[in-house]
């Protein structure tokens, strides 16, 4: 997609197959059995991913948010027309998921999220 074109992004699996649920550990990756938790181990279960769910985590910590939530407002606050289809297995995780349309992070936000370089605050 080219910025610019108005196209609209639907952009599936936004919290990466649960991945950022919180079910899935460094140290629990062996204990998964079923077809869909394998293959979230298998595309999103990587060092590179578990950095950017400790950063996730502690920006979610920071602003009294859930780590789902701040993964999807990483998604809608993209320089794109996205919309995010996740799945929702309560009430209760439907609504924050809704209330993420609400959340919007900073640039540095976001930059911290994707490189795990936080900008001093001077």
């Amino acid at each position: 997609m080219v910025r610019g074109t108005k196209d609209a992004l639907f952009t599936w699996s936004s919290l990466a197959g649960g991945f950022f649920s919180g079910r899935f550990t460094r140290d629990n990756l062996d204990s998964f059995e079923s077809e869909l938790d394998l293959l979230c181990v298998a595309t999103y279960c990587h060092e590179e991913n578990f950095e950017r769910l400790d950063r996730a985590r502690v920006l979610a910590d920071e602003s009294g948010l859930t780590v789902p939530q701040i993964a999807l407002a990483y998604v809608l606050d993209q320089p794109l027309e996205v919309f995010a289809l996740v799945g929702c297995n309560t009430g209760g995780e439907f609504g924050a998921n809704v209330a993420a349309s609400d959340i919007h992070l900073t640039p540095q936000e976001l930059a911290w999220l994707e490189s795990g370089v936080r900008p001093s605050s001077a």
